[in-house]
């Protein structure tokens, strides 16, 4: 009889032996899996394949031991080996029984969903993140996006507060736009709801018309309107306790009316409020904080300003432009080329703020206020480099652009101070 035979005829303690390594690799394969991150589904498959090469080893290790003789079994051995065949037939029966049981009592997505929490809260020990640990948040956050599991606010936060803190790069990057993705597959309530269900959401609905109104002659702010549209959504946010989505929506629309009436520490006050109730959506609230920090104008404010918006650059456009014209989207990516352009010129980092200008132009539409705001940075970075020729081509370029009179004046100022563009300078003081 060969041994492949007697291995599976009579041996059964050898087999019963197999079985239980077997079972064990693909128990801890799955688990290990599972800790990195891979799908539950993707890990059980693994896991299998696993079980059965540590079987088929285990066979091929038995049948090719050095034995000339295969000792017989005799009765009593047989007898023994068939009560322990038997007794792990009943264990294994109970075993399959219990998991099945446990499947249905906990289900898969919250077995998934601890895991994967379990993994990103090891990823987010340290304050700031590698790019491998961003990128293993990443792949968690990406497989989590889709499918039914649910993570928990705390370690996402956590996440959200480590992009921040970390150097901005393409890997922070990825992280964070999954963070985005995540939270706005987890959160697709419609906020416009007519008719409204809630007193909070028929003042949401409400402050929409007078928000509007407050815009529709950009860049000019209609402040009565502005004012009408804080004061509704002061009442949104207190109306919305109980709905925390509606409250953090209400609380970056005030922000960014906040910004437009020249109030940036309440803007930023919102952003941070906002934050604490588990915003995650980075995108947004990286356009009201830098926007904010870089109107407060104080030396730190203005360096996080710039990595904000460095960060920011990368991302998905807050959600209330993605749905907008692919104009709108572009002009998510010019305004932060201008805060940051703005923010080094604050910091004295004139050429920094000259490239930013003249990225933001470079991708602006051809005509329209950010044209000027980002030709008079320009022009005023030029002429804190002494450089008066650079800043008269400048304003030619705009004047051949855009034909905004104001380009006129500020090249009859230049032309007059092309020796001195302290002077020139001092006679452009308000224009920035």
């Amino acid at each position: 009889m060969s041994r492949l035979q007697h291995f599976l005829t009579l041996d059964e303690a050898a087999r019963v032996r197999a079985a239980r390594i077997s079972m064990g690799a693909g128990l801890a394969t799955g688990f290990v899996m599972q800790l990195f991150g891979v799908a539950f589904v993707d890990a059980a498959y693994i896991a299998i394949v696993a079980m059965a090469i540590t079987y088929m080893q285990r066979a091929w290790h038995y049948c090719t031991e050095r034995r000339d003789v295969i000792p017989p079994l005799d009765a009593s051995r047989n007898t023994i080996s068939r009560r322990a065949f038997a007794i792990w037939r009943v264990g294994s029966a109970l075993a399959s029984w219990a998991a099945i049981v446990l499947a249905n009592v906990v289900s898969v997505p919250v077995v998934e969903a601890a895991v994967a929490d379990r993994r990103l809260r090891e990823l987010t020990r340290s304050r700031t993140l590698s790019p491998g640990q961003a990128k293993g948040i990443a792949n968690i956050l990406k497989i989590a996006a889709p499918s039914p599991m649910s993570l928990s606010t705390a370690t996402l936060v956590r996440v959200r507060e480590a992009v921040k803190a970390s150097e901005p790069n393409p890997a922070i990057a990825s992280t964070a736009n999954a963070l985005i993705d995540y939270a706005r597959a987890k959160d697709d309530v419609p906020r416009l709801i007519n008719p409204p269900k809630t007193p909070a959401e028929r003042a949401f609905l409400d402050d929409g018309e007078h928000f509007v109104n407050a815009y529709s002659k950009f860049p000019q702010v209609d402040l009565v309107e502005a004012h009408a549209a804080v004061s509704l959504m002061s009442r949104c946010i207190e109306l919305a306790e109980p709905d925390r989505s509606l409250r953090i929506d209400a609380l970056f629309i005030r922000a960014t009316l906040y910004l437009n009436l020249g109030r940036p520490s309440e803007a930023l006050a919102d952003a941070e409020d906002a934050e604490s109730l588990g915003a995650l959506d980075l995108a947004s609230i990286i356009w009201v904080e830098a926007t904010a920090l870089a109107n407060r104008r104080s030396p730190g404010d203005l360096e996080r300003a710039i990595s904000l918006v460095t960060l920011g650059l990368w991302l998905t456009p807050p959600r209330w432009l993605v749905s907008e014209s692919p104009i709108s989207e572009n002009m998510y990516r010019v305004e932060l080329l201008q805060r940051r352009a703005d923010a080094y010129y604050g910091l004295g980092s004139f050429q920094e703020s000259i490239d930013d200008s003249k990225n933001a132009l470079s991708i602006a539409p051809r005509v329209g206020a950010t044209v000027s705001s980002s030709y008079i940075n320009l022009v005023m970075a030029h002429l804190k480099m002494s450089d008066v020729p650079r800043a008269e081509i400048a304003v030619r370029e705009w004047i051949e652009r855009d034909h905004d009179p104001r380009a006129e004046r500020i090249l009859t100022v230049l032309e007059a101070n092309r020796s001195d563009p302290q002077s020139a300078l001092a006679e452009l003081a308000g224009t920035r």
